[in-house]
C-alpha cells in the first residue's frame, strides 16, 4: 500500500478519504494478485517484479539492499547496600 500511496499522492494528491480507500483497494488488489503469482502468502524483495503497471501507469522499480542498524547505550547501576546483615534484611 505504501508503493500505492506515493503514486497515487504523485499523480493526484491525497485530499480525502475517498482517496485513502482506493489506495487501501488498490495496494491489496496488487499484493493479492502478486501473491497468487508468487503462489505464496508473504513475498520477499527479490520476488516482486521489476515492471508494474499501476494507476493505468507503467513503472519500472529498482531495489537496492536497505541498511538498518540500532545504537544501544548499556548502563550498568551498581547498588551498594551499606549496614549489618539485619539491618539490610
Amino acid at each position: 500500500m505504501s508503493f500505492c500511496s506515493l503514486i497515487y499522492n504523485n499523480k493526484q494528491g491525497i485530499n480525502s478519504g475517498i482517496n485513502l480507500v482506493s489506495i487501501m483497494n488498490t495496494g491489496n488488489q496488487l499484493y493479492s494478485s502478486l501473491s497468487q503469482l508468487m503462489r505464496q502468502s508473504f513475498l520477499m524483495q527479490t520476488e516482486l517484479p521489476t515492471l508494474l503497471n499501476v494507476f493505468e501507469t507503467d513503472y519500472e522499480l529498482q531495489y537496492s539492499e536497505s541498511y538498518t542498524a540500532s545504537r544501544q547505550k548499556q548502563t550498568q547501576v551498581e547498588l551498594f547496600l551499606t549496614g549489618t546483615s539485619d539491618e539490610i534484611a
